[in-house]
């Protein structure tokens, strides 16, 4: 909470003063914006929950399937490897983030997960919406979970959910 970060910052201002004479103004500016970003949460808050839907639709193609398995090395190109989706649920979760308030420069990617109703096809037709499901401050990183639903006219076809790390 706000209140322990703030008797967190005076702990440790309280700690370092001593140090402070011997320290350069970068070291300072340095310590005010990293304590700094533990009372204030990278992640606009009011985001979580909302979901945003694209408008745009992406048809699958045969050809897109095989470049993409054929990296991996799977050598079926009659149905899509279960990690597919990630090729066109990326896209859509970073615009969704792009204007969070999240520091790009400090995000690495955490976990992934895959729910697959049905396998992905050549000719699928599919729309992907996006879900800020979570965030939460551990140690100073922020925790931020997304879940990205593929559905095609009448289904849902897979659910991801992407965990990044935005380090402190």
């Amino acid at each position: 909470s706000a209140k322990n970060v703030t008797t967190l910052q005076r702990r440790i201002a309280a700690t370092i003063q001593i140090d402070l004479n011997l320290r350069s103004s970068a070291h300072v500016a340095s310590f005010q914006q990293h304590t700094a970003r533990l009372a204030n949460p990278m992640l606009n808050p009011d985001l979580v929950g909302r979901t945003f839907t694209s408008a745009d639709s992406v048809t699958v193609t045969k050809e897109a399937i095989q470049k993409f398995a054929e990296v991996i090395g799977e050598t079926n190109f009659e149905i899509a490897p279960p990690t597919f989706s990630i090729s066109i649920t990326l896209e859509q979760s970073q615009s969704l983030l792009q204007d969070s308030g999240l520091d790009w420069t400090r995000v690495v990617h955490g976990d992934q997960k895959f729910e697959i109703k049905r396998p992905i096809v050549a000719g699928d037709v599919l729309y992907c919406s996006s879900t800020i499901e979570s965030a939460r401050n551990v140690s100073g990183n922020e925790i931020v979970t997304v879940r990205s639903d593929l559905n095609s006219a009448t289904d849902l076809v897979v659910s991801t959910w992407s965990t990044l790390v935005v380090r402190a």
